[in-house]
């Protein structure tokens, strides 16, 4: 862009040249961001892909844990049948809530896998244990 008050002759071949470069720049400039940003868009919706894959993959562990514990545990270990519902109730109300613009989402999940441990220890299963064996099952 030229500066204010410059006044260009379109017939002054210098006014050309210095003011082609000024041209030049700005518009690789122009096309070096618009290219960067596309780029930064796919990289962002892959990386979002793979991280709601992984999130989806442990919280649907994590229901069928509390489902299957459920159906076996015997009603006579309150706490426990007390912290699965706890549990089951946090899954729920984190699929009922999705929404791809809140910020609070991984604090949810951390709410999350803050009780499955502190289920996992009421029941004495290693959380270690677990973890390993569900990243082997591929979907």
């Amino acid at each position: 862009m030229a500066f204010s008050g410059v006044k260009l002759d379109p017939d002054d071949m210098f006014d050309k040249v210095v003011f082609m470069e000024n041209k030049l720049i700005q518009e690789g400039y122009n096309t070096g961001f618009s290219n960067g940003e596309e780029q930064g868009k796919l990289e962002g919706f892959a990386l979002g892909i793979k991280h709601g894959r992984e999130i989806g993959k442990e919280l649907g562990f994590y229901k069928g844990f509390v489902k299957t514990w459920l159906l076996f545990i015997s009603t006579d270990k309150k706490r426990a049948v007390k912290l699965l519902e706890q549990l089951h109730q946090l899954l729920n109300e984190y699929n009922d809530s999705v929404n791809i613009e809140d910020e609070t989402m991984q604090d949810k999940v951390d709410i999350i896998r803050a009780k499955f441990k502190q289920v996992s220890s009421v029941l004495k299963v290693p959380t270690e244990l677990i973890k390993d064996e569900a990243s082997q099952f591929s979907f």
